[in-house]
């Protein structure tokens, strides 16, 4: 676990897609805000088109649907949402 406050980046490139589960701000119960980022290609153990999901954020994403990052990008920040056990 990282520290609230810290930034989150993108583990590869790819696209923003949605969180199933969540509302239109990437809210669900458990996770609290969230960003789900779909691979774009593959690379090392990654394979194009795997999900990788950033729970508990601090709040809700500025990256809209859609939106093509690159790796390293920041694409939200560590924080403490959700209904997740402790």
């Amino acid at each position: 676990m990282s520290s609230t406050g810290t930034p989150e980046v993108a583990i590869t490139d790819g696209t923003i897609v949605p969180v199933k589960g969540a509302n239109e701000n990437g809210w669900n119960r458990l996770g609290g805000y969230t960003v789900m980022l779909q691979a774009a290609y593959d690379t090392g153990p990654i394979e194009a088109g795997d999900l990788f999901y950033y729970a508990h954020t601090e709040e809700e994403s500025a990256l809209e649907v859609g939106t093509k990052v690159r790796t390293g990008q920041q694409i939200g920040v560590v924080g403490d949402t959700g209904e997740g056990r402790e």
